[in-house]
């Protein structure tokens, strides 16, 4: 039968309750057999991330990438009838069917934090890039709004910022957590030039690639973005909002 990709949205039927409920990883292996199988999934643009196999169907989180753009897609196959498909899924009461979190997903999102800062109880995860417009105007509109927080920093230094990599370098030679968010307000609030003399290291460079990781773990197309503790996304007025 003839492989289709029909993009969509599709309408899940189980009332409020969740699909997700139990995660079955697909392996590596079975996850190159799947591309293998769908032309459309070998588009270079495309690369396979993860799935999950629900029993009759199959999900696999994308990403679609070209050189100053990224977007997180899912692709739904239906085993039987090997259609293939890219879209949303709701729940019937119109919440968003949202893709599981794995054992290995939660594990690279933890690798790609970069430090921690504040004492706050909530846990909170956020993706930024130093050199990022608009993650600079939220660290202004946040300033002294995020005593309740403690903040996991995964730093997400995009290619077209020219200078980021360097501003996170600089950050990180802080020697600890309230030196380099110290460092952080530095470049981002007052416009610091004193990155210009950091090193990127190795080991630097090989933390900045789990934080891309980490950034496709938790579907983060763009920045700043944010997660509670259990990695749901949170909005910046969710964020801002006096907390209770």
């Amino acid at each position: 039968m003839k492989k289709q990709l029909t993009l969509l949205t599709i309408l899940l039927t189980l009332g409020g309750s969740s699909l997700w409920a139990k995660v079955v990883p697909i392996s590596d292996k079975e996850l190159k057999n799947i591309q293998s199988s769908y032309k459309t999934l070998q588009d270079p643009t495309l690369t396979l991330l993860e799935g999950i196999d629900e029993g009759d169907t199959y999900v696999v989180k994308l990403e679609y990438k070209k050189k100053t753009y990224a977007k997180i897609m899912y692709a739904f196959i239906n085993k039987k009838a090997k259609h293939l498909y890219v879209g949303t899924r709701y729940n019937q009461d119109g919440s968003l069917s949202e893709y599981p979190k794995t054992d290995d997903a939660i594990k690279k999102i933890k690798e790609g934090v970069f430090f921690s800062f504040g004492s706050g109880k909530k846990e909170i995860y956020m993706v930024t890039d130093p050199d990022c417009r608009y993650c600079k105007k939220f660290e202004h509109a946040s300033e002294g709004k995020m005593s309740d927080y403690r903040v996991h920093v995964i730093f997400h230094p995009f290619e077209f910022h020219e200078k980021s990599a360097k501003m996170v370098a600089w950050i990180m030679e802080g020697k600890d957590e309230k030196e380099r968010r110290n460092r952080m307000e530095e470049v981002m609030l007052k416009g610091s030039k004193a990155y210009d003399s950091a090193t990127l290291s190795e080991a630097l460079k090989a933390q900045i690639k789990k934080g891309h990781t980490a950034s496709q773990a938790l579907g983060a197309i763009g920045s700043p973005l944010f997660y509670d503790a259990h990695f749901n996304p949170l909005s910046k007025r969710e964020i801002l909002s006096p907390q209770k």
